[in-house]
């Protein structure tokens, strides 16, 4: 906790350029990690890098990080029956709709640090990112979406939240049945 400490004065006396600079260095290889931050400048890293927030567990507590895009910084956690150790992120669905996104709950079997972003943060940082990069982004959305309307559960809310309906008839109800197929 003092070296945490230490580090959060050390990083508030930076300048602004120097802040967003080692947040993009410290942060790079796990944003580089996720499908839809392989293409962007350092720049728009930084958007990102500049708004993630810490969280830290207790080994044995459990903890949600709803709404939000997470990386294991130190530690292993438990996700949804996966093991998550340093590097690892989750929440990467945070590109979709709200109502879509999954809820993480974590376990952490050590101490454990977790960097984070809010999807409110995220939506900001991706209005300030060029138009080339906001269009990957939302290719991004596209399949994140597709992949959530998967779960029966998800494709209900979403037909009676945004299309306003509920019967099996719907067009967009052929249309996933028509992606289930494929997969």
């Amino acid at each position: 906790v003092d070296r945490l400490r230490g580090y959060e004065l050390l990083y508030g006396r930076m300048s602004a350029g120097l802040r967003a600079e080692v947040s993009v260095e410290r942060m790079r290889h796990w944003l580089e990690s996720i499908c839809y931050f392989k293409q962007v400048t350092d720049d728009s890293l930084a958007l990102i890098a500049l708004r993630l927030e810490l969280s830290v567990f207790a080994v044995k507590e459990t903890g949600t990080l709803p709404g939000r895009l997470s990386v294991a910084h130190r530690g292993l956690a438990a996700i949804g029956g996966r093991i998550y150790s340093a590097g690892m992120v989750w929440g990467e669905d945070i590109v979709c709709r709200r109502e879509l996104m999954r809820d993480h709950h974590l376990f952490s079997l050590t101490f454990l640090e977790v960097y984070s972003i809010q999807k409110d943060a995220f939506d900001d940082a991706l209005r300030k990112m060029s138009i080339q990069e906001q269009f990957v982004i939302e290719r991004s959305r596209r399949w994140f979406t597709m992949r959530a309307l998967l779960d029966p559960r998800l494709r209900e809310l979403y037909r009676q939240e945004v299309l306003g309906e509920s019967d099996k008839s719907s067009t967009v109800y052929k249309g996933e049945q028509c992606v289930r197929d494929k997969l």
